[in-house]
């Protein structure tokens, strides 16, 4: 069961950090259909002003994927939990493909 929580607890860590980026993709499309400029920098590496974030999604993601693997696969426990977990993992895999290419 703790296992199942820890789960729950890092894809509510993700996604509210996702959220908050979100939130600055949408202030980059903004600015820029709207015909404002954005530093160079900033388009190049656009998770240096925002990398607490970004961090924290890894983190969180890396720790769904950590439970998974050290607690419910040794066990053979993972073919008990519930759907919405099974999402929760999946959630938190695609966090770290999709992170896969920041230097970390």
């Amino acid at each position: 069961m703790r296992s199942i929580l820890t789960i729950e607890f890092g894809y509510v860590r993700v996604y509210i950090h996702s959220v908050a980026l979100q939130a600055v993709i949408e202030n980059y499309y903004h600015v820029m259909h709207e015909g404002g400029t954005m530093p160079e920098a900033s388009l190049l590496e656009p998770f240096e002003g925002n990398r607490e974030y970004f961090m924290e999604v890894i983190a969180s993601a890396k720790s769904i994927l950590q439970t998974v693997v050290e607690d419910l696969l040794p066990d053979n426990h993972l073919k008990h939990v519930p759907i919405r977990t099974y999402s929760r993992i999946l959630a938190g895999a695609m966090f770290c493909l999709k992170v896969g290419w920041l230097r970390v």
